[in-house]
């Protein structure tokens, strides 16, 4: 149980196991960690050393449902370490991927870039991931990558009839080898007529002339264009090979296409420990700027040299900014509802609110491959490489290829990975917010090894106290927008 309070003063819990928040008094806290308590009492001598405190039927009353829960709690931990030490046979591999997999198709169509951002994966910044190369992906290696992915669409129609396929192109600068990606789509859309398909593309803008935007959106594909807000704050974090900043080329590429396809672009935001949070919200709030679909701050991963350049004082402004973004983002969320489209602090604060309020499954086990964490089996992506290797996804460093395009997805190195993954999760069986965790390959993955959730996972639920803490004093000081969620008047 994770216990928290709001700004208000009334304290809630999160009841991890059946998947619930509920609000919480001294009887009810005190009685749950008595019953969870590994010396065994009964329930007299419970019931006697807390009436000291507490009215006796009251006692009565919260031992009898906190008995229940750990009833469930006992049950569902038993089935989550069974699952733990598990080693899984392609037979039921096969069927997880079938059925709950293959939602996107990834081609890494170039390694080549024509932007140096210093903050990107592949800028040598970060020691487990590739450099920039000039290699491209060939049509060959696209078409095996395109017919694997269909067959096995195919196959898990019986499990999943209503998936529909999604290609995204990668890169690099994907636009770098746009020959290919119109190759790629044109022999999709020939071949695989009876799918409805969604292609996506997110490119760096410099390379996105009307005559590609118009190409693209006529052919289904849905265009993201990485903007990190006005001119001083993207051309601090976004130039060319030679440190040029790059944001008036990038907007003014973007100007004819906002101006004849503003519902067929959007942009992605990221953000460091420098940034103006306020300047980023005003920008992404401009018309002429594409809707933002995604911000997020920049990856810190084990290796990664980027941080290096902050200071205390950096991170310590920082996190004051973030805290007086949220209270403004709270303070005037009524005033938000007239606008059409998301801005920065609904994307930071509002999505991730409302989803933690709203999203818990209750009683819900995580898929037994991976009882713990929040990594996707492997194989709900296919992430393709410039030379036909699968991957996890495309944030997972290369060391942890799961077959190639030649041979199809390796149930045996899927199974090696989930076992080894499984068991550098040896934290988690005692931890109180499994079915919130958001960490997954990308964050777990150091070069070749797996680091240990009892390493990298220490101050996670203490910092997820002060989050929910903040989410329901969000909650509280709007409560028309939970009660929007769940159907409410």
């Amino acid at each position: 149980m994770l216990e928290f309070k709001t700004s208000a003063g009334n304290t809630y819990a999160w009841i991890d196991d059946i998947g619930i928040f509920i609000p919480t008094n001294p009887i009810l806290s005190a009685i749950i960690r008595e019953t969870c308590n590994q010396n065994q009492t009964s329930k007299i001598d419970e019931i006697e050393k807390l009436k000291k405190d507490f009215d006796e039927k009251e006692v009565e009353y919260y031992y009898e449902l906190a008995k229940k829960y750990k009833k469930i709690r006992t049950t569902l931990k038993e089935k989550l370490e069974y699952a733990t030490n598990r080693q899984f046979n392609e037979p039921i591999l096969i069927k997880s991927i079938l059925k709950n997999g293959i939602a996107q198709l990834i081609l890494d169509v170039t390694e080549d870039c024509n932007f140096r951002c210093s903050y990107c994966i592949f800028s040598g910044n970060y020691v487990h991931y590739r450099s920039h190369s000039k290699r491209y992906m060939s049509f060959d290696v696209a078409k095996k990558a395109i017919d694997y992915y269909f067959s096995l669409i195919k196959a898990g129609k019986r499990y999943n009839p209503l998936r529909q396929p999604k290609i995204t192109f990668y890169g690099g600068e994907p636009l770098l080898n746009f020959k290919l990606i119109k190759e790629c789509i044109e022999y999709i859309d020939e071949t695989y007529k009876c799918y409805k398909i969604s292609n996506y593309l997110t490119t760096n803008g410099s390379l996105l002339d009307i005559e590609k935007a118009e190409w693209l959106i006529k052919h289904n594909c849905h265009i993201l264009v990485s903007i990190c807000g006005p001119k001083e704050e993207h051309d601090r974090l976004r130039v060319y090979r030679n440190g040029k900043g790059t944001f008036e080329d990038i907007m003014k590429n973007i100007k004819p296409i906002m101006a004849n396809y503003p519902s067929n672009v959007g942009s992605i935001a990221i953000y460091d420990f420098k940034s103006d949070l306020f300047k980023l919200e005003e920008f992404f709030n401009r018309p002429e700027v594409p809707a933002l679909i995604l911000a997020s701050p920049v990856t810190e991963l084990e290796g990664c040299k980027y941080f290096e350049q902050f200071s205390e004082t950096d991170i310590l402004l920082f996190n004051k900014q973030m805290q007086r973004a949220q209270n403004y983002y709270v303070n005037n969320f009524n005033d938000r509802e007239k606008n059409t489209r998301a801005s920065l602090f609904d994307i930071i604060f509002g999505r991730g609110f409302v989803s933690t309020v709203t999203g818990p499954e209750s009683l819900l086990l995580n898929d037994p491959l991976i009882p713990y964490s929040g990594s996707c089996i492997p194989g709900q992506k296919l992430f393709v490489d410039v030379d036909g290797n699968l991957h996890i996804c495309e944030r997972v460093n290369r060391n942890f290829s799961i077959g190639n395009v030649a041979e199809g997805l390796n149930f045996e190195k899927i199974g090696k990975i989930l076992y080894n993954y499984n068991q550098r999760l040896d934290k988690c069986s005692t931890c109180n917010m499994i079915k919130m965790c958001e960490r997954c390959f990308a964050t777990l993955f150091e070069g070749k090894d797996i680091v240990y959730t009892s390493k990298s996972c220490i101050n996670e639920e203490l910092n997820n106290i002060r989050w929910l803490a903040n989410v329901f004093t969000f909650a509280e000081t709007n409560p028309k927008i939970v009660e929007n969620e769940f159907g409410g008047e």
